[in-house]
């Protein structure tokens, strides 16, 4: 649908389902730079994350399944209470068992349906159809399931952020844990390689922002181009620096633009208060005017005398603007 460097960088900046706020910024500058409508975009970027969302979650209900169907087999309950969307799961039943809500059927149903941190449209029909037939208030046992739903959808958020805080500092793919060693690029995994990484996004962020505020823009360009170099060498396929860079050099652009409308604009003024300069053009006026006129015999003699006018004011206007600077010296 867009250009294929800004696919790849929603790619990129979606994981696990979620978008943070200051990546979803940098492609909307993209876009921008694109000259793309913001308010598709913003449909079409919104749609994504969910798409992705229902992709990872799905992903997610595969792996939860397996793991309950392993552990159930095994009766591993220790293992169980280390899952967080099956401690959630399970706190949700006892919750519902000791407070009487709902007969015991129906939440042994519900705690097996949301084994998998899931509850499918078709899982809910057959809950609510089962408390129809015993008697329940669909509605109400409706509004139930939707917020134990949204319990567990918390969890398995947050287990998703957790999976996306460990990155590849080189390509930016998730890696398992205790994991050294890069599933996608094959790079090793080091303390130091992830310090320099973040040192490397902390001073391009930090330029980025001067150079917005306008400030020092030689000093700020210099960061940029020592740390753009080491990102493109080590780090140039990290989807944060990907967006960064992008980002940096729309705004670098941006203000190596201002600053050269500012130089000519200051250039102008300068020009525009040159005393000299104006004396100059004005004398050699004043002689041209004199040289035609006298050319021109009687017919000019107007114009000569014009000129040697125009000549006497500005030679005499120079000897004032010298006498003036030589006082105040």
């Amino acid at each position: 649908m867009y250009s294929q460097e800004l696919e790849n960088l929603i790619s990129t900046a979606i994981v696990n389902g979620i978008l943070e706020d200051k990546d979803r910024e940098a492609l909307f500058k993209c876009a921008q730079a694109e000259g793309i409508d913001l308010n598709k975009f913003e449909i079409y970027l919104n749609s994504e994350v969910k798409k992705r969302r229902r992709a990872w979650f799905e992903e997610a209900k595969a792996r939860n399944l397996a793991k309950y169907e392993a552990r159930k087999r095994g009766n591993d309950e220790s293992a169980m209470a280390d899952d967080p969307i099956q401690s959630k799961v399970q706190s949700i039943i006892d919750e519902a068992l000791s407070a009487n809500l709902y007969p015991k059927e129906i939440l042994l149903l519900l705690k097996e349906y949301l084994s998998d941190g899931i509850l499918t449209d078709k899982e809910r029909q057959v809950i609510l159809r089962k408390a129809e037939d015993m008697g329940i208030d669909r509605d109400e046992l409706d509004l139930y399931l939707d917020s134990q739903v949204q319990k567990i959808e918390q969890i398995t958020e947050a287990v998703a952020r957790r999976q996306k805080g460990k990155s590849c500092p080189f390509c930016g793919a998730a890696v398992p844990q205790l994991t050294d060693k890069c599933p996608e690029c094959g790079q090793h995994i080091t303390p130091e390689a992830t310090k320099e990484l973040e040192e490397i996004l902390d001073n391009l962020e930090e330029a980025l922002v001067n150079m917005k505020s306008r400030k020092d823009f030689d000093r700020n360009k210099a960061i940029v181009e020592r740390y753009e170099r080491k990102a493109k060498m080590y780090y140039s396929n990290h989807p944060k620096i990907k967006m960064l860079l992008a980002e940096i050099d729309a705004e670098m652009k941006v203000a190596e633009s201002k600053l050269k409308s500012a130089k000519r604009k200051e250039t102008t003024i300068s020009i525009l208060k040159n005393r000299w300069l104006w004396i100059a053009l004005l004398l050699v006026i004043a002689i041209l005017m004199m040289i035609i006129g006298n050319s021109m015999g009687r017919d000019g003699e107007m114009i000569a005398l014009l000129g040697l006018l125009l000549l006497t004011f500005v030679a005499a206007y120079a000897f004032l603007f010298i006498a003036k600077a030589i006082h105040d010296s």
